[in-house]
């Protein structure tokens, strides 16, 4: 449950809307615990974009939006990578998303072009050594 000792995710909002729709929180509660943890260490970041396409304005929150205001750990992500040399794919920094790797103007596409690390979910589950198993009530 441990993450790479100084990884660093950016998630965009398809990754977490995307844990959150198909690996519910009342379905999947260790996946939760181990993000909670991750966001607990500040080893999850986001950008204030993300923050706002999934915190609405009103009081009403799901499960995702009440755990991104908890954590709200914003970067202003492109600043930060040049403020500190996080290009290049040997770099701490890595974006999360599950846009489609094949379409040339999706995020894959943009951090392989710009030398930034990128992985899907299932890559960012096994960089952090979890895996998850079924058990019935």
């Amino acid at each position: 449950m441990k993450p790479k000792p100084n990884n660093i995710y950016c998630f965009d909002t398809s990754g977490l809307v995307t844990m959150h729709r198909y690996y519910p929180v009342r379905i999947i509660p260790d996946l939760w615990k181990c993000l909670e943890e991750l966001f607990k260490q500040k080893k999850v970041i986001s950008h204030d974009f993300v923050y706002d396409e999934i915190v609405p304005g009103s009081d009403i929150k799901d499960d995702l939006a009440r755990l991104i205001s908890k954590h709200k750990i914003i970067a202003m992500v492109v600043e930060m990578m040049g403020e500190f040399s996080l290009y290049g794919k040997e770099s701490d920094f890595v974006i999360v998303s599950t846009e489609s790797e094949n379409s040339p103007n999706k995020i894959p596409a943009v951090c392989n072009h710009y030398r930034v690390r990128h992985m899907n979910l299932f890559e960012f589950f096994e960089d952090n050594d979890w895996t998850f198993t079924l058990s019935k009530k």
